[in-house]
């Protein structure tokens, strides 16, 4: 099937979407949510020419999916080309997310992302964070578990004044150029467990003095 309209999910409803062993092609449009989304079940969404999903209200997606983004990469990374851009609060409890060309996520600064499991396999990053949220108990991005896989850029990086906070799960960066597999320019990272690994000797890089990282545990 595919849509040329864009998918929108009201700001008002609760929505669960069993892909049932589909597939969806978004011909340049985006599954947009404003309310409550859930996608499950087998199958696959594609978008070949803008973000897959736009999320700006509350997402999950569980195990199963398979959602995939192929807009090309240009210099100087925005939202629009990553496969989910996330304005509203996103939890990944399983499924796949592909980027084809560009980034898997884009953290707006209103946004938090919560991977819990799951597989992200990114030409580029698997996500770059906005997100200005920096407590323990409510960060902007929280890594709990997944298999998360950049393959020609730093893996996660943190942007802004929030809080990446890593407890578990794999990153990796397949960058042999020198590009950490987490980089940090101005908030902080907080790393207690899961594994980092990079193919090149800087793993991780605290690049500017007005960034912080507390490492207490994990792999690297």
């Amino acid at each position: 099937m595919t849509e040329t309209v864009a998918p929108t999910v009201p700001a008002d409803k609760n929505v669960i979407l069993d892909m049932n062993n589909q597939t969806t092609t978004l011909s340049g449009v985006s599954l947009t949510n404003n309310g409550n989304l859930q996608i499950l079940g087998e199958g696959n969404i594609i978008n070949t020419k803008s973000n897959t999903i736009k999320n700006n209200g509350t997402l999950s997606i569980e195990e199963g999916i398979t959602a995939t983004g192929v807009t090309t990469y240009v210099s100087g990374a925005t939202g629009a080309q990553s496969t989910i851009d996330n304005y509203g609060n996103l939890t990944l409890n399983g499924g796949t997310i592909i980027a084809k060309s560009a980034d898997a996520i884009f953290n707006e600064s209103t946004g938090k992302v919560r991977i819990n499991s799951g597989t992200i396999d990114a030409n580029m990053a698997i996500l770059r964070n906005f997100g200005t949220a920096s407590t323990e108990e409510d960060p902007s991005v929280k890594i709990s578990g997944g298999t998360l896989t950049a393959q020609t850029a730093n893996g996660i990086t943190n942007k802004s004044s929030g809080l990446l906070y890593i407890e578990g799960g794999t990153i990796t960066s397949k960058q042999t150029e020198e590009k950490p597999t987490i980089y940090n320019e101005t908030g902080l990272v907080k790393i207690t467990g899961g594994t980092i690994i990079s193919k090149n000797e800087r793993a991780i890089s605290n690049y500017y003095e007005d960034g912080y990282m507390e490492i207490t545990g994990g792999t690297i």
